[in-house]
């Protein structure tokens, strides 16, 4: 329920979706999503339920079985002996843990990349799990620190800063995948005026 009112976790699902949905050629099921408004500059949809249709995933009532889980906010997954993830950011670091770890970030909504970070590692690590090429894939943590990338993810840092300034001009050429993954970035940033 708590996806309603929060941006951060709207923007990890809907990060999840896009960046899944382009690898995952079966589909990308979405379970639970209420139908609430859309609160990120990441769609032009009013509600979340159409944004995720739109960015090509699919509402379900139920979990397919033979499907890897990953969750989003406040929601326990009941094991299946599949991997499940729970993607969990602070500050400028995101990433996944295994759902049955209890390891969970504040999920807070400091830094609008990081819940970005986390979708990004989940779908990477589901790639991993069906490519079968880290043993540990599905069963480990995994993430990152925007800020300082060498540190452990995991842990505390005092040193991240405020987010304070934003790019005011920029010109992009070309629209290619990074381009695309630079814009949607882009969008994710708290610009007053989103334009």
């Amino acid at each position: 329920a708590d996806i309603a009112s929060s941006v951060a976790c709207q923007t990890a699902l809907l990060s999840l979706v896009n960046v899944a949905r382009r690898t995952f050629l079966a589909g990308i099921d979405v379970i639970g999503l209420s139908d609430c408004a859309s609160k990120t500059a990441l769609t032009s949809r009013d509600r979340l339920i159409d944004a995720v249709i739109e960015l090509g995933g699919n509402v379900a009532t139920e979990a397919r079985p033979e499907w890897p889980t990953a969750l989003i906010g406040n929601v326990s997954a009941t094991p299946r002996g599949l991997p499940a993830w729970k993607l969990t950011w602070a500050g400028w670091r995101g990433g996944v843990v295994p759902a049955n770890s209890g390891e969970r970030l504040a999920d807070d909504e400091a830094m609008p990349l990081a819940p970005v970070l986390a979708a990004a590692t989940c779908a990477a690590e589901a790639f991993a799990v069906h490519a079968g090429d880290h043993a540990m894939a599905g069963r480990r943590a995994a993430g990152l620190s925007l800020w300082r990338p060498g540190a452990n993810w995991l842990d505390p840092d005092e040193s991240e800063p405020a987010l304070v300034y934003l790019p005011s001009r920029l010109w992009l050429i070309g629209l290619g995948n990074l381009g695309q993954a630079f814009s949607w970035l882009l969008a994710c940033l708290p610009y007053e005026m989103p334009r």
